[in-house]
């Protein structure tokens, strides 16, 4: 009954003649008192609620092995940032070691970092490179896909590769499969910026092409690498044994060998003693 009802009936009901006041002041109080369910209703809502986002928590805990890579991950020390200590032809047999595989791991110089160790993390058992730029490591851990719980995480929505994300705080993982080994990639990123240079890092392997630069003046060829391997899209220059040739692995989509050629000239190298030779 709304008020306009009530009003009616009350009328009806008088005759006419006025509700004594006390009666009036009763019924108005009535109709505007709170309903005591009300507090109630709420408190019950919200104990449910509360249920409900504890147990997404503990169904949303993360794995023992996962846990054990964040820890090894946050104990690591990047002293020497922004200084590649090792390259990847350096990495590559002590991943060979770890894991008892070889495993190409590309660089991650695109994204401004570089790799300053690989080494057999005691807690995860397996592979550790660690990473760095001026303000920031990132850490790749090495698993047998059998035995990495790569269902327990998020799917990468669009990605190329099949990859899986984890969070704790503010740090985040992406793992990402590749034939019967899963790296876990982690650092203080956020989940898409993680996955995007973890992704391109994978797509990297593919695309990388190696020319041979020959000089006839082998004293030329140690300073010719070291101007090479600073150089964006390059990933590593390996300086022959005569030393009379560097071997320059590339990446095409972001350096040409036009590019490689004019880098060398300004470096004071004759263009006419260098050859150029490009290959999968």
């Amino acid at each position: 009954m709304n008020d306009d009802e009530l009003k009616r009936f009350l009328q009806r009901t008088l005759g006419g003649r006025r509700m004594p006041e006390g009666a009036r002041d009763r019924i108005l109080s009535g109709r505007r008192r709170p309903r005591a369910w009300i507090p109630a209703l709420a408190a019950a809502t919200f104990l449910v609620a509360a249920g409900g986002f504890l147990l997404t928590r503990i169904h949303r805990s993360l794995p023992h092995t996962i846990e054990v890579a964040f820890e090894g991950h946050a104990k690591s020390e990047a002293q020497r940032h922004a200084i590649a200590s090792s390259t990847p032809r350096e990495i590559a047999p002590t991943l060979s070691d770890a894991t008892g595989r070889t495993v190409e791991l590309p660089a991650l110089r695109d994204h401004g970092f570089v790799q300053l160790e690989a080494h057999r993390c005691a807690d995860t058992g397996t592979a550790h490179v660690i990473y760095a730029n001026s303000w920031l490591k990132v850490s790749c851990f090495l698993f047998e896909a059998d035995k990495f719980p790569l269902q327990a995480g998020e799917p990468l929505a669009s990605s190329r590769v099949e990859a899986r994300t984890f969070m704790k705080g503010t740090i985040s993982a992406v793992a990402i499969r590749e034939g019967g080994i899963v790296k876990l990639w982690i650092s203080d990123l956020r989940v898409d910026q993680l996955a995007a240079s973890a992704v391109d890092a994978e797509q990297k392997r593919y695309q990388m092409a190696t020319t041979i630069l020959s000089t006839t003046d082998a004293a030329d060829a140690r300073p010719m690498g070291a101007v090479l391997s600073g150089m964006p899209g390059v990933e590593d220059v390996q300086v022959g044994p005569e030393r009379k040739e560097c071997h320059v692995k590339y990446d095409p989509r972001n350096v040409t060998l036009d590019e490689i050629f004019a880098v060398v000239e300004t470096s004071g190298s004759e263009a006419s003693a260098i050859q150029g030779r490009r290959g999968k």
